[in-house]
């Protein structure tokens, strides 16, 4: 397993639990579990850590009651919306819980997955090579064969920065979300923010309390989040940056003397130990493609891919747990390692190789229909839920999904309460009345 974030967690747990290998590993680059979740206040890169998403008062977007795993659920006594450091804590307890710990490789990078099979490179076995610190501290490569891989190193580590023509003369700081802290540098400053997303929201609410002044700049479509606030100036994208410095808007507007453009734009998918053309795994712009389910990876070189059986597909020896985005992700995690797990241990069957091919081709059709752009071919949404159940009965878990409308029906409360409390809806309880799911004030909740 590659990644010991909360993705690479769960994965371990699943295929330990399931009693098929004689060794589950999992190789984490830094020096801690937990992967987008460690916080670190300097934003300084060594050896074994690099800079997270982690902000000192991030507090999640969702309530703990569907930010947990299925079946390990966040503690009773924390607030609806936890902080890192609680989410931090979560996932270690889940790995003591779980005796997972010898099976835990920390500093360990992943260099290479070389196919051990080159005519048959999605199916065989695997030489993983890795780089770890020896006695004196230098980089040392080792290797050694695993019949099958799970990537699980995230998307959240490599900033996606939009280029914007003529902004080498912009005169302030750009910074990109992944390096922001605290809102304390932006005292009395003047900020635009890009984006469309979480971060924008968050990070946005929280430097408007000391900013001179803030503006938020967004492509067209829906924002995740409603950013209406008399303190905060939502405009058009940035088309350039002018000679003086100036930020030029689509629709004309100027925007002069920005102390501090921040980029609330995303993330790319980073995989540098694949290699495209050795591997036959396809990536673009923020995508892999020719993915079954958004998990195993279906091709010309598949060894089925050109026939019409009916026999169920072979289950490729790879697979990606934690690619979706727009979604409940541990639990969404979970339901993947949940169907990888059982597939590769011969539990449940996938689909014969003329449905999967059907299916890859589907999903790029649903999104040109909606019109959305091909780099959200990993977004759900609330189509996650339905993604889920998908996976569970193909698995032969049916019975899981009860588990999957709770949680429908508590992101569709926590939809409704961003857009109509956006400044303070992680100040709210959420709790269950009448069978339904409601929030209410901290106050009000206690009575």
């Amino acid at each position: 397993v590659v990644g010991g974030g909360a993705s690479g967690l769960i994965a371990l747990r699943t295929l330990v639990e399931q009693g098929c290998w004689k060794e589950v590993k999992v190789f984490e680059a830094s020096d801690k579990i937990g992967g987008t979740w460690v916080y670190s206040p300097t934003c300084e890169e060594t050896k074994f850590s690099r800079p997270t998403a982690m902000y000192e008062n991030l507090r999640t977007n969702l309530p703990k009651d569907c930010m947990g795993f299925l079946d390990f659920d966040f503690p009773n006594d924390l607030p609806t919306f936890v902080g890192h450091k609680e989410v931090r804590e979560y996932l270690e307890s889940f790995v003591k819980r779980f005796n997972l710990v010898d099976n835990i490789q920390l500093c360990s990078v992943v260099t290479d997955l070389i196919p051990n099979d080159t005519n048959n490179p999605l199916t065989g076995s695997w030489t993983i090579q890795w780089q770890q610190s020896n006695a004196s501290g230098d980089m040392e490569s080792q290797q050694e064969n695993f019949d099958h891989v799970v990537v699980c190193n995230g998307h959240y580590n490599t900033p996606f920065i939009p280029k914007i023509p003529g902004i080498s003369n912009f005169k302030g700081e750009v910074l990109h979300s992944n390096t922001y802290r605290t809102n304390s540098k932006f005292k009395d400053k003047k900020v635009a923010i890009i984006g469309n997303g979480a971060s924008a929201s968050d990070i946005g609410f929280e430097i408007v309390e000391v900013a001179a002044k803030m503006h938020h700049c967004k492509r067209e479509g829906p924002s995740l989040f409603n950013f209406e606030s008399k303190d905060i100036q939502t405009h058009k994208n940035i088309s350039r940056v002018d000679d003086a410095g100036n930020l030029l808007l689509e629709d004309g507007v100027v925007l002069a003397d920005i102390d501090y453009l921040i980029y609330c734009t995303g993330f790319h998918y980073d995989m540098p130990f694949l290699q495209e053309e050795r591997n036959k795994i396809r990536t673009a712009y923020k995508r892999i493609c020719d993915l079954f389910c958004h998990i195993f990876p279906v091709n010309e070189a598949h060894p089925q891919y050109d026939s019409n059986t009916d026999e169920p597909l072979i289950p490729p020896s790879i697979a990606f747990v934690g690619l979706p985005w727009k979604i409940l992700p541990f639990p969404l995690f979970h339901v993947q390692s949940l169907f990888v797990a059982r597939m590769w241990a011969g539990v449940a069957s996938l689909p014969s190789i003329v449905k999967v091919r059907e299916s890859i081709a589907h999903d790029i059709v649903i999104r040109k229909q909606q019109n959305l752009p091909d780099h959200y071919l990993h977004c759900l949404g609330m189509g996650q839920f339905l993604y889920c159940k998908k996976l569970l009965s193909m698995a032969g878990l049916s019975k899981m999904h009860a588990a999957i409308d709770n949680i429908e029906a508590i992101a569709m409360v926590t939809k409704e309460i961003r857009v109509s409390r956006p400044a303070d809806y992680k100040d709210l309880h959420l709790m269950k009345e009448n069978q339904n799911w409601i929030y209410k004030d901290v106050d009000n909740a206690l009575q």
